[in-house]
């Protein structure tokens, strides 16, 4: 579920032109799983598979996520570091909404916890 929800994060962050040859539709990303027969079966067969299977994803999302990497740290930079400057400088301020800068952090916290964009 994880691994579907940062698949779909990274193509809502992206335009289709920088999705263009990357590879991080779902069909592509999520292939080699569709190999593993039963998702059911826990010998270590299967979690040697689940784990090939899950560092393919994550090699293949590895573009894409510096792309959104550098993405989100504009966002934070343009508006969330204002926004918490203005909230230390002047409390009272409409700028100063605490929540605001949680709902944004909330809001990717599946791409905030890749390894590629956790660095």
């Amino acid at each position: 579920r994880e691994l579907r929800r940062t698949q779909a994060a990274i193509q809502d962050l992206l335009s289709p032109e920088e999705l263009a040859g990357m590879q991080v539709e779902a069909v592509a990303v999520f292939q080699r799983f569709s190999e593993i027969k039963s998702i059911l079966n826990v010998s270590p067969h299967a979690d040697a598979l689940w784990a090939s299977a899950v560092g393919d994803f994550d090699r293949s999302m590895e573009h894409a996520e510096g792309i959104v990497l550098e993405r989100l740290k504009d966002g934070f930079v343009s508006h969330l570091l204002p926004a918490v400057q203005a909230a230390l400088n002047d409390v009272g301020s409409a700028a100063a909404q605490p929540y605001q800068l949680l709902k944004q952090f909330f809001k990717h916290r599946e791409l905030l916890a890749r390894p590629v964009v956790a660095r």
